[in-house]
């Protein structure tokens, strides 16, 4: 129920800013991918491309846990999933290279189905957690039409419920990708993420590994190189 609400709010907000922006540069993206955290993942994000500088948006995630944790104790089964708000600005640009910042703060939701292991998913244990990821990014335009992108994240998760603690900090990530102007309206994109991980004294994850593949629509005008820029997801 909760998950049909949040999609009804995304689409009911994608719809606003489409009317309100059908004039300027926004895009959608839909993706599909996998991790060692999770089976399978979906994400649905809006990006609006205020001008060559600067990108904001929102972006929500959910996944089907593979090997998440709950106060430092693994889980196999339950859900997750995550809102946060992508923000990159332009810090140089020469010929056909970009460097950009990176910040993304989120909220993630997840929890543990039959969490006393009875066999009887007759109960749930929630957790909350506090995301941020800083990092730069490298895009590299190869053709008018293909991107290349790569950078550096320090991604940290703490959890505020129902412990506190690090789940992971601080450790330097590394992104890449590409992205590919389809037709006039619509980029195809594959992107993924791998790094050492560490958080609650050793107990949570060592290694994170995610890649995606999606589709990314341009509302308003036709897609410029801008439009092409990847950046990284949870």
């Amino acid at each position: 129920m909760k998950i049909k609400i949040i999609l009804k709010t995304c689409g009911a907000i994608l719809s606003t800013l489409f009317i309100q922006h059908a004039s300027a540069q926004s895009i959608v993206d839909v993706g599909v991918g996998a991790s060692n955290m999770d089976q399978y993942s979906t994400n649905l994000a809006y990006r609006h491309q205020i001008n060559d500088n600067f990108r904001v948006g929102f972006e929500i995630q959910y996944g089907s846990p593979k090997y998440r944790f709950v106060e430092a104790k693994p889980l196999e089964k339950g859900y997750a999933w995550s809102l946060s708000l992508p923000l990159s600005f332009k810090i140089a640009e020469q010929d056909r290279i970009r460097l950009d910042g990176f910040f993304r703060p989120g909220f993630r939701f997840q929890g543990i189905i039959d969490p006393d292991n009875n066999g009887v998913e007759d109960s749930l244990l929630n957790s909350r957690a506090v995301l941020f990821e800083a990092g730069l990014l490298v895009n590299v335009k190869l053709t008018e039409k293909l991107n290349l992108s790569s950078g550096v994240l320090l991604p940290t998760a703490f959890e505020i419920s129902p412990t506190s603690l690090f789940e992971y900090m601080g450790t330097p990530n590394f992104t890449g990708g590409l992205s590919y102007l389809a037709s006039p309206k619509t980029i195809v994109f594959i992107k993924g993420i791998t790094g050492p991980a560490f958080g609650a004294s050793g107990d949570t994850y060592k290694y994170i590994w995610s890649a995606q593949a999606g589709v990314r629509f341009a509302l308003g005008k036709n897609p410029t190189t801008k439009s092409l820029l990847l950046e990284p997801s949870f």
